[in-house]
């Protein structure tokens, strides 16, 4: 009777861990079918599944689009979590909600475009990509081959953005709440 008091009394603990939706904490989002993902609670172990919301670019007349959630891409190119990702914010004030999210793709416009990666840049909170008004430098390291040099891509807008590159990492301004940057070989 003891056992089933103490398990009874543990369950209780785990499930009001999370009572209010605030207080869950996802591990990593996966993708799961057409255009959701889910991700597992760290605390109370439920699950929740979100639509995904692409950020798009073309290039040349080609198109990708990816979830910068889960890595959902309609190329089926795999995306790669760029782990050694740091950022600084210049106003606390307005830091944003989330933890900090950086992933690669490789050759998304296929091996013969000369842009060679993409990378996606956003705060994640609860499976989406959190908007907030601020200016921060997110720094992470690139690791293509040869000279290269960074576009931000807006849908069909391509633009130089402000960065810094010193030996394979590149420093890049943000000025958007999530950013999609292109690496294009020189």
């Amino acid at each position: 009777m003891k056992r089933f008091v103490s398990l009874a009394l543990a369950l209780m603990m785990v499930l009001s861990a999370c009572a209010l939706a605030e207080e869950h904490y996802y591990g990593k989002w996966y993708h799961v079918n057409g255009a959701s993902h889910k991700a597992r609670c760290m605390k109370c172990g439920g699950y929740m599944t979100v639509d995904c919301i692409c950020l798009d670019c073309a290039y040349e007349g080609a198109r990708f689009a990816l979830c910068p959630v889960c890595g959902y891409n309609e190329s089926g190119i795999k995306a790669q979590y760029i782990h050694d990702a740091t950022v600084l914010l210049y106003d606390y004030s307005h830091a944003p909600l989330g933890d900090l999210q950086v992933m690669k793709f490789a050759a998304p416009f296929g091996s013969d475009s000369e842009i060679l990666a993409a990378y996606s840049v956003i705060f994640e909170y609860a499976g989406a990509s959190m908007s907030f008004d601020g200016i921060y430098d997110v720094s992470f390291t690139v690791d293509v081959e040869g000279e290269f040099e960074v576009l931000e891509a807006n849908g069909e807008e391509l633009s130089a953005p402000e960065y810094t590159l010193e030996d394979d990492r590149v420093t890049v301004k943000v000025t958007n709440s999530s950013a999609l940057y292109l690496i294009k070989a020189k």
